[in-house]
């Protein structure tokens, strides 16, 4: 009887090692660097190694935060007995001055016989990046922002920025297309009609270079612009056009003009009942 005992546990101990070893585990190495940064290949080896020859399914993936996620390509391969299979595997070609700094994984996942995956993190490493923005004022002190000028104005050029001690490099081209280096802070006199265009390219290292356009137009005199008052009140209107009429020469709504039109309508409109109501009856009354 306990012949029958040992030899029915060894059974099944000898089954439970047969069924480990037919799908024995695969080992899965990642080797890679443990940061990227601008210019350089994203990519990495990884190994398989089995104690058994077997078939498997995979798929390599690169999970990184600000990165778009590849099509997932499912692989097979056979691997031999005590034999590994290395691959490789390129992410990203080139990393530019586009890409975020940030923390990433590869991942090595086998789909079949057997579930299981490696992962390693590392990192993509780039030029910080800065507030820059130009501006154009009508003086010195910037106290009136503008894009557009009169002819014989003076323009005042600057920029500002949360770094200092910046490489900026930046043209200036006027209407008939002249194009000249100028350097921050500068001045022109607006004597050529016409649109201007400033390019800007800004830079320091460790950080991501800034390139930026701006386009501003000088007119050959300013548009006429008159205070519109009402009775001497507050301002009502910026233009000289009140509802399609012309304001008379010192910007004033005329009183008078007014009133005259307010009795004429109300006399219209009292004649058009006095003929509607006692002028009608009466020629009824006569024709019957």
């Amino acid at each position: 009887m306990k012949f029958k005992k040992i030899l029915h546990g060894f059974l099944i101990f000898s089954v439970l090692i047969f069924l480990i070893q037919l799908v024995s585990g695969v080992l899965i190495n990642i080797d890679m660097k443990d940061s990227f940064s601008i210019g350089e290949e994203v990519s990495f080896d990884y190994t398989f190694s089995s104690d058994i020859a077997q078939q498997i399914e995979y798929i390599v993936s690169v999970n990184c935060p600000n990165v778009p996620v590849p099509l997932f390509d499912i692989k097979v391969v056979e691997l031999k007995k005590g034999i590994s299979l290395s691959q490789n595997y390129v992410y990203i070609t080139s990393i530019s001055e586009d890409f975020e700094s940030q923390t990433c994984k590869a991942i090595v996942s086998i789909l079949s016989p057997e579930e299981s995956f490696e992962e390693k993190e590392f990192n993509i490493v780039t030029s910080s990046g800065f507030d820059f923005n130009l501006f154009l004022c009508k003086e010195e002190s910037c106290l009136e922002k503008s894009k557009v000028f009169v002819k014989g104005e003076n323009i005042y050029l600057n920029y500002e920025s949360n770094i200092s001690d910046l490489n900026i490099i930046t043209n200036l081209i006027y209407p008939d297309g002249t194009e000249k280096q100028i350097t921050f802070p500068f001045s022109i006199t607006a004597d050529k009609v016409g649109n201007y265009e400033l390019k800007v390219s800004a830079s320091k290292e460790g950080y991501k270079t800034i390139t930026k356009n701006l386009q501003f137009g000088v007119i050959e005199k300013d548009a006429k612009i008159n205070e519109v008052t009402l009775f001497g009140g507050e301002n009502l209107f910026q233009n000289e056009i009140f509802y399609g009429k012309r304001i008379s020469g010192d910007g004033k709504i005329n009183f008078w003009h007014y009133l005259i039109y307010f009795f004429i309508i109300l006399f219209i409109i009292l004649f058009t009942i006095f003929l509607r109501f006692v002028i009608f009856p009466m020629v009824k009354k006569k024709k019957r």
